[in-house]
């Protein structure tokens, strides 16, 4: 019964930073979702991510070099909001490139599982970050309340 408030600006404003308790939390927070391959809509196997954790296995959903093309600097690619369970396979293959043109790279029958288990909103794919921080902070939230009630 420890008392503690969230909101969204925390996810939107929070950098995300390996060593860091906060981001540690988050992680956990997305690994309650069970998440799935960016790329081929299959568990992501959580004992080998969580065991040898490292950077290598959290990516950004808006790569950070289409980010940059757009103005955006590294901080502002580095919110919590921002990453994911994705494998260096998975976002190699994936590119660097705006989501709209890698969800062609994604099994397109899995995206809407795929979205769920990493708590992001389909608005991933309208390439527009900012509505999409919002987004996704609003369901990291709800999901941050549910694991807290």
């Amino acid at each position: 019964d420890i008392p503690w408030s969230l909101d969204e600006e925390f996810f939107m404003d929070t950098r995300f930073a390996v060593s860091s308790v906060t981001t540690k939390t988050f992680i956990l927070l997305l690994a309650q979702q069970a998440p799935l391959s960016f790329v081929s809509g299959s568990r992501v196997a959580l004992g080998d991510v969580l065991r040898h954790y490292n950077r290598k296995e959290f990516h950004h959903l808006y790569p950070q070099a289409y980010l940059k093309s757009q103005g955006v600097d590294t901080a502002g690619a580095g919110r919590l909001a921002n990453f994911a369970f994705i494998s260096s396979a998975d976002n190699k293959a994936l590119g660097g490139v705006a989501p709209s043109k890698y969800r062609a790279k994604m099994d397109l029958t899995k995206i809407p599982e795929i979205l769920s288990s990493a708590l992001a909103p389909n608005s991933l794919f309208d390439d527009d970050y900012k509505a999409f921080l919002r987004a996704r902070s609003a369901l990291l939230l709800i999901a941050a309340q549910k694991l807290a009630a």
